[in-house]
């Protein structure tokens, strides 16, 4: 349910063409920098948001036509969600390596793709 206090203008998620073998999130230890890794030429729109369901989808963060890396300007001191929309579909997206030093529960691993396909609950 989607509150009047909300920066969610449309509905996140998955549909179309699965996504996860051209595009990528990563997180640099050191630096803390956001790169988005897109493997194959597609024009694409990328939108941002603390979680997944506050990402706003009225203005992308960025967006290309082109494969690449891109630096994306998200804060540092926490995990960032995003959408991506392609012509081919939409994934929703976060970095992989997690910083779990000091965590108290493991509730981000969820969404994670596994190898074979699957994903973690």
């Amino acid at each position: 349910m989607t509150t009047s206090c909300s920066k969610r203008t449309d509905r996140t998620g998955y549909s179309g063409e699965d996504l996860s073998n051209i595009l990528s999130i990563q997180r640099d230890r050191t630096s803390k920098q956001t790169v988005l890794t897109v493997a194959s030429p597609v024009s694409w729109k990328i939108y941002s948001g603390p979680s997944a369901n506050s990402i706003d989808l009225r203005a992308p963060l960025l967006e290309g036509y082109e494969a690449g890396e891109y630096v994306l300007d998200v804060p540092a001191d926490y995990r960032s969600y995003f959408q991506v929309v392609t012509p081919k579909g939409e994934a929703l997206l976060a970095e992989q390596h997690l910083p779990l030093e000091g965590a108290f529960n493991f509730r981000d691993l969820g969404g994670i793709r596994t190898a074979e396909g699957r994903y973690v609950k």
